[in-house]
């Protein structure tokens, strides 16, 4: 931090704070039905989800009520999708490339 900012190269540090990381194995989230009749998940997102939950909302509602959408197909994010060992394959081919800065122009 230092780096950035020199003010803080003297600083103390005082506490920490640690918390649950709620992340599926490919980083993508469980959607969909999961077990007993009337079981579905929308889990996986680790803080994302806030800004993903109102469409993620309308995306089971709409599988739901009608059984599936038509601006969405749900089946990717499917919890059976960890049955085979396809999951660890990216979902495209610039699926875990990042730009150099990352989006930081600092």
């Amino acid at each position: 931090m230092s780096k950035r900012f020199p003010e803080f190269a003297g600083a103390s540090y005082l506490n920490g704070h640690a918390c649950l990381y709620d992340m599926t194995p490919d980083g993508h989230p469980i959607l969909g039905e999961a077990g007993p009749d009337g079981l579905y998940l929308a889990v996986g997102f680790s803080g994302a989800g806030f800004k993903k939950g109102p469409a993620i909302g309308i995306a089971i509602a709409d599988h739901l009520l009608d059984g599936g959408s038509d601006w969405i197909d749900l089946t990717p994010f499917s919890l059976n999708r960890f049955q085979t060992n396809d999951w660890h394959m990216p979902w495209s081919p610039d699926e875990y490339e990042l730009a150099s800065d990352f989006g930081h122009g600092i």
